[in-house]
This record gives structure tokens, sequence and C-alpha cells, in this order.
């Protein structure tokens, strides 16, 4: 099993019209008979302005081979190339092999908890830091770092 994950970076404003296209077009003309789409995401943080998806294949043959007829595919060279080209900045295409393939998370019984949800402190609120700063107190403990009140012992 291989894997291809494209990564198209699009231009500004315009990943609305990319994600429209991608799940309408392009599904109605793919479907899944040019590989299996695994997952297909947009950036939220880091490189803005792209959408990643994975496609899945038995082998590189059959990706050479799946790719080649979708190249050939009237519907996809008359409609969907001309539609996205413009929008298209950049495209970076990697093919993986998988060590392990991706797993399902489990589905929960009918009727059961979606379990608990626990919100955790990732520090103090600032007003507590400026009031230890500004009284020489040593700063609270978390559970990433002990508390301290001067060079740490060593």
């Amino acid at each position: 099993m291989i894997y291809e994950l494209r990564t198209y970076t699009v231009k500004p404003g315009s990943i609305g019209d990319m994600v429209k296209a991608a799940s309408t077009v392009s599904r109605d003309i793919r479907g899944d008979n040019f590989g299996k789409l695994e997952g297909y995401w947009m950036t939220e943080i880091g490189p803005l302005n792209q959408v990643m998806h994975l496609w899945s294949y038995s082998s590189f043959d059959e990706r050479a081979r799946l790719r080649g007829e979708l190249a050939k595919n009237p519907r996809w060279t008359g409609e969907y190339i001309p539609l996205i080209r413009p929008l298209l900045v950049r495209q970076d295409v990697r093919l993986l092999n998988a060590i392990k393939p991706p797993v399902a998370a489990p589905r929960r019984p009918a009727g059961s908890s979606s379990g608990s949800m626990r919100s955790l402190p990732c520090c103090p609120p600032a007003r507590s830091i400026q009031r230890s700063w500004a009284s020489g107190r040593p700063r609270p403990a978390s559970p990433t770092r002990p508390a301290t009140s001067g060079p740490i012992p060593t």
C-alpha cells in the first residue's frame, strides 16, 4: 500500500472555491475510481491557504496506471483542471510508504457517553504572575516545572 499526499497552495481568498470544486466536480468525476480518497484537509495554523488530500493505492504501478487514466479523462481535463488551475500557486506531491496503515477511531456503541472532557490550565492567569513578580514571591509550581525561588541548586 502506498499513499500520495497532495498539498495545493492556493491564492489568498480562494480556498473556499478550491474546496467547493474538489467536493463537487472532482468527486463527481473521480469518485474512488482513480485511487481512494483517505482524507481532505485545509490548514488553519502554519502555512496558510493550503489544502491537503491523501490518496491510497495498492502499489506504485496501480497509482501510475490510475493517474494515467485520469489524465485522459475528458471531464477531468475539460471541467476540473480549468476550474482549479487559476486558483493554484504551488503543488507538492509526496509518495509515502505505510509503516502501519491508518486506523479509524473505534466506534462507540449507540447511546454511550462520548467520555469525559477535562480542561487543564496551562499557566496561571497573567495578573497572578504580575503580582508574584512585583512581590518577589517564588513562581508557583506546574506539572512541567518545579517551584523556584532563586538559583536552581546543582
